[in-house]
């Protein structure tokens, strides 16, 4: 829904930089996550948890904003 997009960029926002920038070079750019790794000098390993840190960060933020709304 509309508000559940508007939520997710409000949370997106909140997010630490770094991880703003993973989600961002994954989803956006559709970059594969040893792309990602070569970018930012991480190891691919290190893209993963940052990724999946980020989708709980963000699927929690957005269920708060959801319950909020409610």
């Amino acid at each position: 829904s509309e508000a559940h997009l508007f939520a997710l960029r409000a949370c997106l926002d909140r997010l630490a930089p770094r991880a703003r920038e993973v989600v961002r070079l994954r989803y956006h750019e559709e970059q594969a996550p040893g792309a990602i790794a070569a970018r930012l000098a991480w190891g691919v390993n290190a893209v993963h948890v940052a990724l999946a840190r980020a989708r709980v960060a963000l699927r929690q933020c957005v269920e708060k904003q959801a319950r909020g709304a409610a």
